[in-house]
C-alpha cells in the first residue's frame, strides 16, 4: 500500500501479498479502508520512529536538529518500506481523499512538526537560537519544506532536492543562531 497507495491498492492485489484468502482479510479488519488505515499508521509509526529516536539522543537541540535533517537526506536507505515517505503519501492521499486517511495523515505530519518544534523551542531555551524564533512557525515550514523536497525528488528519481532542501534548511537555521550564544 505504502508502493501503490492506500487508496488506490486492491483487496484482490493485498491478498496476493500477504498470502491470505478474502475471509482470512476480513476476519481481522471490518473493511479495506479499516486496513489502509492500519497499515498508513504502521507505515507513519516506521517512519517517526527514526525522527523520535534522534529527538531522545544526548547532544544540543540545534545539534538534534541537523541530525535530523541529515537523516532526512537518505531517509530510504534504512527505511524498511518501498514506496518513498508514508507520511507524504498519506498527506497527498488524503488531502482530497476519505475522512479516515486525511486524519491519520495530518495526525502523522502533526507529529513530525512536533518533533521539530519541541527541538526547535529546545534550542531556544538552551540560548541558541535568537529570542524571535517562532518554534511553531519554523517547524511548519521545515515538515513542508522536507516533505515537498521528497515529492520533487520522487517525481525526478533523484535525492539532489532532498540534499539541496536539508541543506538549506541547516544554513537558515545558522542564520537564527543567536549572535550572542557562545559554543564554547
Amino acid at each position: 500500500m505504502n508502493e501503490r497507495g492506500y487508496l488506490r491498492t486492491s483487496v484482490s492485489e493485498i491478498l496476493d501479498h500477504v498470502g491470505l484468502q478474502k475471509g482470512g482479510l476480513y476476519n481481522h479488519f471490518d473493511s479495506r479502508d479499516a486496513l489502509a488505515g492500519e497499515a498508513f499508521e504502521y507505515a507513519a509509526d516506521l517512519a517517526l520512529a527514526t525522527m523520535e529516536e534522534i529527538e531522545r539522543q544526548d547532544g544540543s537541540a540545534f545539534d538534534r536538529i541537523l541530525r535530523l535533517l541529515s537523516s532526512y537526506e537518505d531517509y530510504e536507505k534504512g527505511f524498511p518500506l518501498r514506496g518513498g515517505c508514508p507520511l507524504l503519501r498519506g498527506s497527498v492521499e488524503g488531502a482530497g481523499g476519505p475522512d479516515w486517511l486525511r486524519e491519520r495523515a495530518r495526525h502523522a505530519i502533526g507529529r513530525m512538526v512536533s518533533i521539530f518544534e519541541r527541538l526547535l523551542a529546545e534550542a531556544k531555551g538552551e540560548g541558541v537560537l535568537r529570542r524571535d524564533v517562532d518554534p511553531s512557525s519554523e517547524a511548519k515550514a521545515i515538515v513542508a519544506a522536507l516533505e515537498g523536497s521528497v515529492m520533487l525528488g520522487g517525481i525526478m528519481r533523484s535525492r539532489a532536492p532532498t540534499r539541496d532542501t536539508s541543506a538549506m534548511i541547516k544554513r537558515y537555521l545558522e542564520a537564527l543562531r543567536d549572535p550572542q550564544h557562545n559554543d564554547c
